[in-house]
């Protein structure tokens, strides 16, 4: 069965890359939030997760 990037996956990546920024005292912004999704497609192993970063991205800029 194949997996889909839902709603919820894309809001996960974006809490998690918030979080990561405040855990090492980075200002949290839209860019800073997506440098650090950016950072995640680089060495994330699994396509599930890359691709909900890059509709994370899409979102922030306002493309979808």
């Amino acid at each position: 069965m194949d997996k889909f990037v839902g709603y919820n996956d894309v809001c996960q990546m974006i809490g998690r890359a918030m979080l990561n920024l405040i855990q090492y005292e980075q200002a949290v912004s839209p860019e800073s939030v997506i440098l650090m999704l950016e950072s995640y497609i680089q060495v994330e192993p699994d396509r599930m997760t890359r691709d909900a970063c890059l509709l994370a991205i899409d979102a922030l800029k306002g493309n979808l």
